[in-house]
């Protein structure tokens, strides 16, 4: 749970007045920030977590995933989300309360890194005073590791975050059918695999207005790929799990280097230029067409919005040549989000429709 708000903060001035109390007391309840990073949505979960013993967010993770997932059903779900929303459970630091805990939650599960949402913690500890007013240097510790975030603020404003994410990588190019042929898919890993082939080749654009098309031959790309990926993770030995496919484009902009869209299975896609997807197209720049160390990448989501990206260094990952990535955006607070959880309730966990 976040310390005491700063004096001067929203939260402080929360305090002023007080939410609605439930007719009833609800079997549970959770209190939550939401915010959205480039369009893509990030609810932070503050306070009505379960208690949990697990040391690391890693820890944390599997205890909710088995023991608590009601958590994430009911919070990611409808009727209080939608299949799209995307879910931080924020628990205080341990052994160090100045490094937070993080566990991300989405329709899909628990992923180990998520780049907008990390950039949506940040700003909402700072901007609801959670964390001490001079502190532009955070550090998060999220399901696949530490992550060091920087801050661009004035005050208790964010006007930008700065992510340097764990090592991003390469894995192999695999070919595909298409419409008009093999197309070639790089597969690579940055905190989330991903699947990387240009709309173009499927005749298609990364525009909202084409969004139905897209899902619909990221599902046939999918299966193609899946089924003609041998290679296993260097790093574990087993399949990756190649669920999210990204479609890329020329930008619609000239502020920008490309344009893609991320789309993971039952057609749930992010609005942002997804952090996680930047990582790995870095790495894939790098093996692919020679992008090097602090090469500046701009990277567009499907809404226009953009992450600005860079290698800051080359690393081994168990033979393959990796990269550090460094993500930069931006995020907004949009509101407050009081969730009551009854029991009687035979929808109050969630549903998918």
């Amino acid at each position: 749970m976040p310390g005491p708000p700063i004096e001067g903060s929203p939260m402080h001035a929360r305090q002023l007045y007080s939410l609605p109390e439930p007719p009833r007391a609800p079997s549970a309840r959770l209190h939550a920030i939401d915010s959205h990073t480039g369009g893509e949505p990030t609810r932070v979960i503050f306070e009505g977590l379960p208690e949990l013993d697990g040391a690391s967010a890693s820890e944390l993770r599997d205890q909710l995933a088995e023991q608590h997932d009601w958590v994430r059903r009911a919070s990611v779900y409808e009727p209080r989300g939608h299949n799209d929303m995307f879910v931080a459970a924020l628990y205080p630091g341990q052994p160090d309360p100045a490094i937070p805990r993080v566990v991300f939650m989405s329709a899909a599960g628990y992923p180990d890194m998520c780049g907008h949402a990390t950039i949506g913690v940040a700003t909402t500890l700072v901007e609801m005073g959670w964390v001490d007013p001079g502190d532009e240097v955070l550090t998060l510790d999220v399901p696949g590791g530490l992550i060091e975030v920087s801050l661009q603020r004035q005050g208790a404003r964010v006007h930008a975050v700065t992510f340097r994410n764990q090592p991003a990588f390469h894995l192999k190019r695999v070919a595909v059918p298409g419409p008009q042929g093999d197309v070639p898919v790089d597969v690579a890993y940055g905190g989330q695999w991903y699947g990387f082939l240009p709309a173009s080749a499927f005749g298609l654009r990364v525009v909202p207005e084409e969004l139905t098309r897209l899902q619909a031959a990221a599902d046939e790309v999918r299966s193609s790929l899946v089924a003609a990926l041998e290679t296993p993770d260097p790093r574990t030995g087993s399949p990756p799990a190649v669920a999210n496919i990204v479609w890329y484009a020329e930008p619609a902009s000239e502020a920008g280097d490309a344009r893609n869209v991320p789309i993971a299975p039952g057609g749930v896609f992010d609005r942002s230029p997804c952090g996680t997807a930047t990582c790995a197209r870095l790495a894939v720049l790098h093996a692919q067409q020679g992008l090097e160390v602090d090469e500046p990448f701009v990277n567009e989501g499907i809404l226009g919005t953009r992450f600005h990206a860079r290698i800051r260094r080359i690393i081994d990952v168990e033979g393959y040549r990796g990269v550090i990535p460094e993500v930069t955006g931006d995020a907004w607070l949009t509101g407050v989000s009081d969730m009551w959880i009854d029991d009687q309730d035979p929808l109050g966990q969630g549903f998918v429709v």
